[in-house]
């Protein structure tokens, strides 16, 4: 069996956020068809095993002492890197990877462009980059929806992250992008849309829920974050516009929470901290109507795709809901201002009929686009003939060069 070096974080077969269930499909596809040796970035000590055969090796980002101001902005005119990754301490970083031989290996796989120089797998010859999310676009659309001005030395590094970027991906065999909209950021043939995907289970008659609803995401990163933006503004904005309208209504926050997060919604009438729970099925069986009111952001939201999953009508923004197959009226709504966000919210609380209605054409569109058994098994026929032409390659003796 061939064998993949695959480059990621976390532990992605034990669920959670968003970045692991895209993770876990990858690794579910490449372990049918290859033997694996995992580099991953903040593993837990204490994840449970993986459900397939394996050697993990785990890696930390060791960060580079911090610049002077100096320093720091020479850097910005000289230094080709961006900020993302020159902060990152290279070779310390790439240290535990350096017995493995990377180039040995029949193929590396690496979840995003940062994870992936941060092990030192750029310019593999037989790469394939799961981009994920294009940081360029994700940073600035964040600045412009948050209003700062962007100054020059911002603009400057924007410009070499995008350069950046592009030039990994062009570099790679292979890159993977979540969406359609995320391949325009990039030139060249090497690009596949891999859709995120979530587990379907069987439409079932949703019971009469009470008026909840629910904000499924990560939020550990804080107000910064697509996810904890979205809250703080959903929060402060939308929800009391909801609640003038429907005063038994409550909102459950689901997910992992900075302490920052949780200081500023945690008093707020009305809502629920519900933190990490194990199992998403109850949170969607009593959710009237799931929110994603994301003002920036790049990829796919799997928030949205799991509601669908679950028939759970579900409320976005044009930025949550971009990428997917998602049309309002049809199988979503879509409001970017607070008032049309709420009143969206209010028509789903009063209406079960139509909440069940939208529910049904969510659960539809996930089955026919986003189920992740059908995705996988996309991959596991794109891994093995890439791994088999990989081998040819490697099998087929160079022409010597003249002198």
């Amino acid at each position: 069996m061939k064998r993949v070096l695959y480059i990621g974080a976390g532990a992605p077969w034990a669920g959670g956020a968003g970045y692991l269930v895209r993770q876990a499909t990858l690794l579910r596809a490449l372990a049918r068809v290859a033997k694996l040796h995992l580099g991953l970035f903040d593993f837990p000590p204490d994840a449970p095993p993986p459900p397939f055969d394996c050697a993990i090796t785990p890696l930390m980002l060791q960060p580079r002492p911090a610049y002077g101001k100096l320093r720091a902005g020479l850097a910005d005119l000289f230094n080709p890197l961006p900020r993302l990754v020159r902060a990152i301490d290279a070779p310390a970083t790439r240290a535990p990877l350096a017995a493995l031989q990377p180039a040995e290996f029949s193929a590396v796989v690496a979840y995003r462009i940062d994870f992936a120089f941060a092990a030192g797998v750029l310019g593999q010859p037989r790469l394939v980059l799961d981009v994920d999310d294009p940081e360029h676009l994700r940073w600035r659309r964040r600045m412009e929806a948050e209003g700062v001005r962007i100054d020059w030395r911002t603009e400057r590094d924007l410009g070499k992250l995008q350069r950046f970027e592009q030039e990994a991906v062009a570099g790679a065999a292979k890159a993977f992008v979540c969406a359609e909209e995320d391949r325009r950021a990039f030139v060249g043939e090497n690009l596949i849309v891999v859709p995120n995907g979530v587990v379907v289970p069987p439409l079932r008659k949703r019971p009469v829920t009470q008026p909840v609803v629910l904000f499924l995401g990560n939020f550990a990163a804080g107000p910064g974050s697509p996810n904890g933006d979205a809250l703080v503004w959903f929060i402060g904005e939308v929800w009391p516009l909801v609640l003038r309208e429907t005063p038994a209504a409550e909102c459950r926050i689901v997910g992992r929470m900075s302490d920052d997060i949780r200081s500023r919604v945690a008093g707020a009438a009305g809502v629920r901290v519900m933190g990490f729970v194990e199992s998403l099925e109850g949170a969607f069986a009593a959710a009237r109507v799931s929110v994603a009111p994301l003002r920036f952001g790049t990829g796919t939201r799997i928030k949205i795709i799991d509601a669908w999953a679950h028939g759970c009508p579900v409320v976005s923004t044009a930025a949550g809901a971009a990428g997917l197959a998602a049309r309002s009226g049809e199988n979503i709504l879509i409001a970017d201002d607070a008032a049309g966000f709420a009143a969206h919210c209010v028509a789903l609380l009063k209406d079960p009929v139509k909440a069940a209605l939208l529910g049904a054409s969510g659960w539809r569109t996930a089955a026919a686009a986003y189920d992740a058994a059908k995705i996988e098994q996309r991959l596991v026929g794109f891994f093995g003939a890439f791994l088999e032409g990989a081998a040819r390659d490697r099998a087929t003796p160079r022409p010597e060069g003249r002198g």
